[in-house]
């Protein structure tokens, strides 16, 4: 954070979660959320003047991915992060976030509006929504109208959230090992994600999310005949840690043995909001675990 300050103009910040180390037989209740409050106030001394748009990931919850979708049991997490994140949202984005556990606001620099999904919606290990797989906590209608309201008024929107709707760990990859009845029971959540997006892919102007530790692209295609109708941005993390794909692991044992920290700087039209680059810094680790005098400096 420092040498993106020092360095970097950076007009907002998304934050996209997974903020404690995953040894996740170490952890408790009760330091579950130590790790997201340092990072909050590392952010706002680095950025002060910054608008951040943050969203917990599935290791926020306690046990790690067990958020409940229906009841009351995760309160405890939405409180909590209410009361960190207050200096950077809205009331009623505020509200909704604590209510709801997502939430939408609009930059009014650049007029844009910020839709922040919670995506232990879809999450696969998450126990809590074989109670209701279709639409937890009504957040596909909730974005819906969200959506419905940003086009009327020719507004852009940037979805942001946690785990990308189309990767394994959304719907499918713990009951993958389940019964067939099972598995096509829990594989909705993404697939309607994906019509919304098709619906309104000329009103979503990026789509952002993280989960997976390391930066690639996916195609959301249409439902009608296959063609792209928007892409999902998925960003880095400044950890080494990788969430490991078993198909590729066993393919290609060594490809993730060494990643490096890194994150992204993307780069919008003010007017369109569209994104036009992608700016990727890395850490090497090899050299600055040499040479430990300076600032750290990232590589572009």
């Amino acid at each position: 954070m420092q040498f993106a300050s020092t360095n970097l103009k950076v007009d907002m910040i998304v934050w996209t979660g997974d903020n404690i180390a995953h040894d996740i037989w170490h952890q408790s209740k009760d330091n579950q959320t130590l790790s997201t409050y340092v990072l909050t106030q590392e952010i706002m001394k680095y950025f002060p003047n910054t608008t951040v748009y943050p969203m917990f990931g599935n290791h926020e919850a306690y046990p790690a991915d067990e958020f409940d979708t229906v009841g009351d049991e995760s309160a405890w997490l939405l409180d909590e992060l209410t009361t960190m994140w207050r200096t950077w949202l809205d009331e009623d984005a505020l509200h909704t976030f604590s209510k709801k556990s997502y939430y939408a606001t609009v930059n009014p620099k650049f007029n844009v509006k910020i839709i922040a999904l919670d995506t232990q919606a879809c999450d696969s290990a998450d126990f809590y929504i074989i109670r209701d797989p279709t639409d937890p906590m009504h957040e596909l209608e909730w974005l819906r109208k969200e959506l419905y309201d940003s086009e009327s008024k020719n507004q852009g929107v940037i979805i942001m959230g946690h785990i990308p709707p189309g990767h394994y760990s959304c719907d499918t990859s713990i009951v993958i090992f389940w019964d067939l009845y099972i598995k096509n029971f829990m594989k909705g959540w993404a697939a309607r994600y994906s019509a919304v997006v098709e619906r309104f892919t000329n009103t979503i102007r990026a789509q952002l999310f993280g989960h997976t530790h390391v930066d690639h692209i996916e195609i959301v295609k249409s439902f009608k005949d296959g063609t792209p109708v928007g892409s999902v941005l998925i960003a880095p993390s400044f950890t080494t840690y990788y969430l490991i794909d078993w198909i590729d692991f066993l393919k290609e044992k060594n490809r993730f043995e060494h990643l490096q920290p890194s994150f992204r700087i993307i780069e919008m039209d003010a007017e369109t909001h569209q994104p036009v680059n992608i700016h990727q810094y890395r850490l090497d680790l090899n050299k600055w675990n040499q040479d430990t005098t300076g600032p750290l400096q990232w590589d572009l």
